[in-house]
């Protein structure tokens, strides 16, 4: 009875050790003439799959080099320019960065098509989620088999608002 009890004990401990967390991000962005902008976000224990791929040690570098060599803005098949994703102030936990791109022609003579392949090799399972407000409210899931998003606007600037967030669930 005594081994039963420990037997018991052991596996109520271990489980949560043991679960596996679904690998899922979600982004927003902001849409204003030919620069698109975003921030992203993910937390901390997502970000130590990356670790061993990267060699930076720092959480906020580690998702920035990440989302630099992961995360396009494209135009009319040309690669829009990207700034150096830039540290922002995140929750505890949590680790976030700024992205922004500026395309060749305004974005309302071209829509941009977004390109998100975060943690592939490292996570086969990553599904992005996209939520775009402003012109046509649009809610999308990019998987590894479709990378990409054209995100069709309005005559006039649009936003797409939210955060990358990579999390457990």
């Amino acid at each position: 009875m005594r081994l039963v009890a420990l037997l018991v004990a052991w596996l109520a401990l271990a489980a949560p050790a043991l679960a596996h967390t679904a690998s899922r991000s979600f982004s927003a962005w902001t849409i204003d003439g030919a620069r698109v902008e975003g921030v992203g976000e993910t937390d901390a224990r997502r970000v130590t799959q990356l670790s061993s791929i990267l060699p930076q040690k720092d959480y906020a570098d580690l998702l920035g080099a990440h989302a630099a060599d992961r995360v396009h803005v494209m135009q009319a098949g040309v690669r829009c320019a990207a700034s150096a994703p830039s540290p922002q102030p995140a929750e505890i936990g949590m680790v976030r960065v700024a992205m922004s791109f500026t395309c060749p022609r305004p974005l309302t003579e071209a829509p941009p098509t977004l390109d998100v392949r975060l943690f592939e090799g490292v996570s086969p399972g990553h599904i992005h989620y996209v939520r775009v407000d402003g012109g046509e409210p649009l809610e999308a899931a990019i998987r590894a088999a479709q990378p990409t998003l054209t995100l069709s606007g309005p005559a006039g600037p649009s936003s797409v608002r939210g955060v990358i967030v990579s999390g457990a669930g």
